[in-house]
This record gives C-alpha cells, sequence and structure tokens, in this order.
C-alpha cells in the first residue's frame, strides 16, 4: 500500500493513503530525512521507505496532465 505525503504542519507529516484517500498524521521525525512533499512512501515494520521509481512515475504523470492542462487552454 503506497502513502503520498500530502503537507507538513508543524512536526507533522499528513500523509495520504493512495487505495482510500483517507489521511494520517505522523511525526516528521519518523520519516525518511530526504521525505517532502509529494514522495510516494511505503511502510514497513522497521519504518517508512521511499518508492523512488512510484514517486518519479507519479510526478511524470502529473507535470504531464499539467501541460496538457496548459495547452488546452491555450498556455
Amino acid at each position: 500500500m503506497y502513502w503520498v505525503i500530502d503537507r507538513f504542519e508543524g512536526d507533522y507529516a499528513i500523509l495520504e493513503n493512495t487505495k482510500t484517500r483517507e489521511t494520517e498524521a505522523y511525526l516528521h521525525s519518523t520519516l525518511p530525512k530526504n521525505a517532502r512533499p509529494g514522495s510516494v512512501l511505503i511502510r514497513h515494520e522497521t519504518g517508512w521507505e521511499i518508492d523512488q521509481k512510484e514517486t518519479a512515475a507519479r510526478s511524470k504523470r502529473i507535470k504531464d496532465l499539467f501541460a496538457l492542462l496548459k495547452k488546452k487552454n491555450g498556455y
């Protein structure tokens, strides 16, 4: 199951479950040091891991959709 970092609020990261769209707050200090909004995470018994491949694929999909929207609207 994947979780995406939506945002940081103080000491907490707000993560969204990509299946259920539910959000949960986790201490920022429990996540990988290089985690940032948009990072795709996998939870293991020992902690969190960034899925670099899924993060890059998700970022590309968003950029492509934004480019299509700009083109459609004449920007």
